[in-house]
């Protein structure tokens, strides 16, 4: 039976048996045999494969080099492939009449700077602190713009000058790695986004978020089996990641995506709709933050493939919640509104801190009097993520 038509289980099985992705077994991979089988695997099954989580010795062989170089690498340029034409199909489709402009930020700070010069511009200002206001509770308001018109007069200086104008926070932010193209609009116009924005998330970031989910996944799965095991966290890591329990918890789904920044609710409904109703475009899963709200975050968030030329017939039932994610590579839409994509990206809650917030502990949802939530790594987790996140680094800056 073909793999992608397999049963769960079978799948499952499959990886373990066919593929001998046991970590500490990693090392007797026959990377030859795997090769004809990679296309059932994810770039998240990949980079766990090729770095080995739990197992002591690890090196970065020729194999791997060759390995990564020659089928990680192709299959990172084909999803950001899909991802562009996607983007395209969109543009297109919701926004035809709308000229773009479009610049690339390589780091958080040059993130910033197009936020608060672009698309949260000075003379929207008082619009931005009333739709804010609308939304969200006034204290939270005040720091975010308090921040955004900091950022706004500060960070030219610092651009400008470093030495003359110093700061440890915009060091930071600078040395933070993001592979980002803003497309905003050239001019003024109805109905357009304030901004379109493509991503491929940093190597780093992609090495941090991988073992950090596996670590998630093998708390919950020890809640779960009477109370919390005690045994020691490299034996537990075995366990989980050899039963495949941990396969579906460690997939980084959000390696390749675009976000869609809207005026309204309105406008994000009308892109939601073309997005799902697209012959082009197949939706695997739809996580709807109006519906069920991530604390003062509201956001549509889409799992998609790229599908060319599907029938009508076959696009009626594209959107599918049920659909099974595992093994398969995916893109990430995100549609926000503008109160939205403000308080997401400054004040207490911006992704910024939450992201910093993440090489600490696992974060939870949740807000408490105005900070994160963070359940600290032990140091057995700490061990664990740093050496598997160097590993993944190492892994992806050869591709």
């Amino acid at each position: 039976m073909p793999f992608l038509k397999m049963p769960k289980r079978a799948k499952i099985e499959h990886l373990v048996t066919t593929l001998n992705l046991e970590p500490t077994h990693a090392a007797h991979i026959s990377f030859d045999d795997i090769r004809d089988k990679v296309d059932s695997m994810s770039i998240s099954d990949i980079l766990i494969l090729l770095s080995s989580p739990g197992l002591k010795e690890w090196k970065f062989t020729d194999d791997i080099r060759t390995f990564s170089h020659d089928v990680l690498g192709k299959r990172m340029a084909d999803l950001e492939s899909n991802r562009d034409l996607i983007m395209r199909i969109i543009m297109q489709g919701v926004f035809p009449r709308t000229k773009f402009d479009n610049v690339d930020v390589t780091d958080y700070l040059g993130k910033y700077e197009f936020l608060v010069s672009h698309a949260f511009p000075q003379a929207k200002g008082d619009e931005i602190r009333e739709i804010l206001l609308d939304e969200i509770d006034a204290k939270n308001v005040d720091k975010i713009m308090t921040e955004i018109i900091r950022f706004r007069n500060e960070i030219p200086l610092y651009l400008d000058n470093p030495n003359k104008n110093p700061s440890r926070e915009f060091d930071a932010l600078r040395d933070t790695p993001v592979n980002l193209r803003f497309y905003y609009p050239s001019s003024d116009s109805v109905n357009s986004p304030l901004y379109i924005c493509t991503k491929r998330k940093a190597d780093d970031r992609i090495g941090l978020k991988i073992p950090r989910y596996v670590v998630k996944g093998l708390r919950e799965s020890q809640h779960a089996e009477k109370g919390l095991n005690l045994s020691p966290f490299n034996k537990n890591l075995r366990e989980y990641l050899y039963d495949r329990k941990g396969l579906s918890k460690a997939q980084a789904r959000d390696i390749v995506g675009i976000q869609i920044a809207v005026p309204d609710k309105m406008s994000l409904d009308k892109v939601k709709e073309y997005i799902t109703m697209s012959r082009d475009i197949k939706v695997l899963e739809l996580q709807d933050y109006y519906e069920k709200p991530f604390g003062p975050y509201h956001a549509i968030h889409m799992t998609v493939r790229y599908s060319p030329s599907r029938s009508s017939s076959n696009r009626k039932s594209s959107l599918n919640n049920n659909v099974e994610l595992l093994f398969y590579d995916s893109i990430e839409i995100i549609l926000i509104e503008q109160c939205y994509a403000v308080s997401s990206n400054f004040g207490p809650e911006g992704y910024y801190r939450r992201m910093t917030a993440q090489e600490q502990g696992i974060v939870d949802k949740s807000v408490e009097y105005g900070k994160l939530r963070v359940s600290k790594f032990t140091n057995h987790e700490k061990r664990f993520v740093a050496e598997t996140r160097k590993r993944i680094c190492d892994v992806l800056a050869n591709i």
